[in-house]
């Protein structure tokens, strides 16, 4: 009796499932192919050139199969409409679909793996996945997508795996990945990104395969965190490298030390050319720097390097402080001077470059009173002072040559003179000879002439010389008388 019982239960069961296969199947409508695929009822409706959702779908169908379609955009509650609530398992991959309503999949409460890949999706709401909880996978590489908003993965307690790969994506939130516990695999390569926070994913405690590379990261100070918390978790997979800056344009991030993640400093103050007037005996100059890492910061006066110390004084202070990662090194400079006037260049440097800032320092205190052609009095009195230790100087150059000049002058004149009175010894003798001759012929004695006026030696010179000549010239050994005393008369009028 209890065999027979068992076996009639047995045949009740054998036709409901007989039934059950049989309303599954012969529900589903071309193009679609219906049939039993992993365990689970599927519709394979793949490459059938449809434009929406199919209708006559049994709703016991487990997967759907909708790639190569042209859905164009997924509506409010899309699948709820058609009866389609009991997916696990939803293929939209290249169905160019490029909106989806946020409410789209929101009948899906059993759905564990979505794939949305290449399609032409721009933008995902905050709560597109919202009530999708048992959802393990989701694809949505090669589109789009441009930014991860908060909130988009939230609260997805068993989401496994996530792919956005080749897609535009420049942001993403630092809450996008929220509650998250068993999130191990994250694809975002082949996108947009340069900076990343490392908040962003500091909360996915099982996170062990991410891939960041083909993304224009600029490896400064801003990736500085995020890119030493990836490698200090073994997150690290090549060929992620830096794209900017040009110094280590394509190194790759493991082969660079934190500390060449750097920013280039930023001065904030001094504002560029700007100019400061000071009536103070001991002026302040104020430099407030911004840079990771810290950058070095030094003054510069009229483009040398200043030194605290010259000629053994002090004459600057620096003082330094931090506040709010803003750091200041002012510079004072003590007792100023006329001389301090001038352009003082604050500059700061660190790895990731360098930036400088120049303010003009003018001392109203020598502006007016105590100048003189718009020169201090001091600075006045020095070069008038070298002014005319040059011209006394010069004055004392010219002295001498002119010294120099009247010493030789006189040399030759004495020189001359000396000549001239050897010429009129000469002429003496030759006139002392020709009287001897004359009174051979009974000639009177030749008697000279006395000077009535004192010529100079020179003029003397010459004229005795002149009258050398004559008597030379003239033939007195002939015979012929020479009237000495008219020539010497004649000669004494010349003179005069």
């Amino acid at each position: 009796m209890a065999h027979k019982c068992w076996q009639t239960w047995l045949n009740i069961a054998l036709v409901f499932l007989t039934t059950t296969a049989a309303d599954f199947t012969t529900e589903c409508q071309r193009p679609c192919d219906c049939r039993w695929q992993s365990g689970n009822k599927a519709a394979i409706c793949a490459n059938s050139s449809l434009r929406v959702i199919p209708v006559n779908l049994s709703s016991d169908i487990q997967i759907l199969d909708l790639s190569n379609n042209n859905l164009l955009q997924l509506h409010q509650e899309a699948f709820k409409r058609v009866g389609l609530s009991n997916l696990k398992k939803l293929f939209l991959k290249d169905c160019n679909i490029e909106v989806v309503h946020k409410a789209a999949f929101v009948s899906l409460a059993i759905m564990i793996e979505l794939d949305l890949s290449k399609n032409r999706i721009r933008h995902l709401h905050p709560d597109t996945f919202k009530g999708t909880e048992k959802l393990r996978l989701i694809n949505l590489s090669n589109n789009l997508v441009d930014k991860l908003e908060d909130g988009l993965f939230r609260n997805l307690k068993y989401l496994q795996k996530v792919e956005l790969s080749n897609n535009r994506i420049v942001r993403i939130a630092t809450k996008a990945f929220v509650n998250l516990p068993q999130l191990k695999i994250l694809r975002i390569d082949g996108n947009n990104l340069s900076h990343m926070k490392p908040e962003t994913l500091m909360a996915l405690r099982n996170l062990s395969g991410l891939d960041l590379h083909n993304n224009p990261w600029r490896c400064d100070c801003n990736l500085q965190t995020f890119r030493d918390w990836v490698i200090s978790h073994n997150l690290y997979t090549p060929p992620t490298s830096c794209a900017e800056p040009a110094s280590i344009r394509s190194k790759l991030w493991n082969e660079l030390d934190s500390s060449n993640f750097a920013c280039r400093p930023t001065i904030l103050e001094p504002l560029p050319d700007s100019t400061i007037k000071s009536y103070e005996e001991n002026v302040t100059l104020i430099c407030k720097v911004v840079g990771n890492p810290t950058p070095e910061v030094f003054w510069r006066f009229n483009g040398k390097t200043i030194e605290l110390r010259s000629f053994g004084e002090i004459r600057y202070t620096v003082s330094e402080n931090t506040m709010d990662l803003i750091r200041f090194v002012n510079l004072t400079v003590l007792h100023t001077r006329y001389s301090d006037r001038g352009n003082y260049t604050c500059v700061a440097e660190n790895p990731g470059g360098r930036d400088e800032k120049t303010l003009t320092l003018v001392l109203s205190k020598y502006s007016g009173s105590g100048t003189i052609a718009g020169m201090h009095e001091d600075t006045f009195a020095v070069l008038i002072g070298s002014l005319i230790s040059i011209l006394f100087f010069i004055g004392f150059l010219y002295a001498v040559c002119y010294s120099v000049k009247q010493s030789m002058e006189l040399r030759r004149l004495i020189k001359t003179d000396t000549s001239s009175s050897n010429g009129e010894t000469l002429l003496e003798g030759s006139v002392a000879s020709e009287a001897e001759k004359g009174s051979k012929t009974d000639v009177n004695p030749f008697t000279k002439p006395p000077r009535k006026y004192e010529a100079s030696a020179l003029s003397i010179g010459i004229e005795m010389s002149e009258l050398n000549k004559i008597l030379l010239d003239n033939d007195c050994v002939s015979g012929e008388l020479f009237n000495i005393k008219d020539y010497t008369t004649k000669y004494q009028r010349k003179l005069n």
